[in-house]
């Protein structure tokens, strides 16, 4: 009798443990809910905020009136190691009245990350600031250079511009743009991997509604008056 009495008694103590515990994790699952959910709301909210923060902002980037009328916007496009910043640099010496915008310096990141996210977001970096250049009364020439390697990236970019626009497509090649790639993978401003990409990039150029200048063997100041030279003809 005492044995069984003894077994019954510790059956009721592990069972009453038991609940005890049950609502000991339940009492702690409550209170970590209660101290993480503003947190993940807040997370949450944040998010749709900036969504409907960017939503809005190209909004009213597609609603803005035209800016620009009366200057000339120069782009200077190409696949990467041609020439372009560099050349851009030179016009930017060789032009009246002129500032120069990199869109590299939109996007200068580390780790560069390329997601749908990334890339709406320096499309509105770079319209936002061409517009502000085009409407500043300092600059009668804007100068922007950008890989700019499809047609669609282009029209974005003039949408809402009212400039006389010039749009180039610098280019080289193969061998050329490598050596140009070679140069800058040695001084550690390049990965190895760029000389394939760029060079898979150049037939691109042949598609886009732009004047194409071969900078085989040319200097960077020739490439600059160049360019310079293609405005020229277009705005007459």
């Amino acid at each position: 009798m005492f044995d069984k009495m003894e077994l019954l008694r510790a059956r009721r103590q592990n069972a009453a443990m038991a609940r005890r515990m049950r609502s000991t994790a339940m009492k702690l699952m409550r209170e970590a809910d209660e101290k993480h959910r503003p947190q993940f709301r807040l997370a949450q909210g944040r998010e749709a905020a900036l969504e409907l923060s960017n939503a809005l902002i190209d909004e009213k980037l597609a609603e803005l009136e035209p800016v620009g009328a009366g200057k000339r916007l120069w782009l200077v496009g190409g696949p990467m190691g041609v020439g372009k910043t560099a050349a851009c640099k030179v016009m930017k010496r060789m032009l009246d009245n002129c500032v120069m915008l990199d869109g590299d310096w939109c996007w200068d990141a580390d780790p560069f990350v390329v997601t749908d996210e990334t890339k709406a977001m320096v499309m509105r970096s770079i319209r936002r600031t061409l517009r502000e250049l085009l409407m500043c009364s300092a600059y009668e020439n804007v100068v922007f250079c950008w890989v700019m390697h499809e047609q669609g990236i282009i029209d974005e970019i003039l949408d809402g511009v009212a400039a006389d626009v010039c749009a180039v497509s610098l280019v080289c090649d193969e061998e050329t743009l490598a050596m140009r790639l070679e140069g800058d993978i040695g001084a550690g401003l390049r990965e190895t991997d760029v000389i394939a990409r760029s060079i898979e990039r150049l037939p691109l150029y042949d598609e886009l509604d732009t004047v194409k200048i071969d900078t085989t063997g040319m200097s960077v100041a020739d490439a600059a008056r160049a360019v310079i030279a293609a405005g020229e003809e277009i705005f007459g």
